[in-house]
């Protein structure tokens, strides 16, 4: 009975202990990085995988800059020489997170025979890249991404889960 009564005591005394899976205290977040988003950058565009374009992400060279107020900055990105084919106007709705329009007036030649139409809006969150400028690294994109290949016409799809990024050159 002693044996009994010691092993219930033991089993009831593991009751509400922490298994090890538990994450423990919350990390403190860091804050936005609030440095500049100017110079040459390439704006890397992965469609939606639902979309079954071929594999991989396409790419536009861009040149960058921040406008505006300081209570009210936005991030302007086009093609080199202010080119507005290819545009992307974004706010900065708190430190350091951008939301706006990432799009193009036409089809974009942008290497290997591939042309892109962008008719989107972003989210994204500027973190601190080399050399001291902010880049997003990986953001949603919601939109229509249209894509062709040697004049062939893949398709135009409309998805909440393509991807953005803006990568320092």
């Amino acid at each position: 009975m002693k044996h009994l009564v010691l092993l219930l005591v033991l089993a009831l005394a593991g009751c509400g202990s922490d298994s090890g899976t538990s994450p423990g205290p919350l990390a403190t977040p860091s804050p936005p990085f609030t440095g500049p988003v100017t110079g040459d950058y390439d704006l890397v565009i992965t469609p939606a995988a639902a979309c079954g374009f071929p594999a991989g992400s396409y790419s536009a060279f861009v040149q960058a800059q921040q406008v505006g107020t300081t209570a009210r900055p936005e991030l302007r990105a086009t093609l080199p020489g202010g080119n507005s084919l290819l545009a992307m106007e974004m706010l900065f709705t708190s430190p350091g997170v951008l939301r706006g329009s990432i799009s193009t007036q036409q089809p974009i030649t942008i290497g290997n025979g591939f042309t892109l139409f962008l008719r989107d809006v972003g989210t994204g969150t500027v973190s601190a890249a080399s050399g001291g400028r902010g880049e997003v690294r990986d953001a949603t994109m919601s939109g229509d991404v249209r894509l062709a290949q040697d004049d062939a016409d893949l398709g135009t799809c409309t998805s909440p889960n393509h991807r953005w990024s803006l990568r320092p050159r």
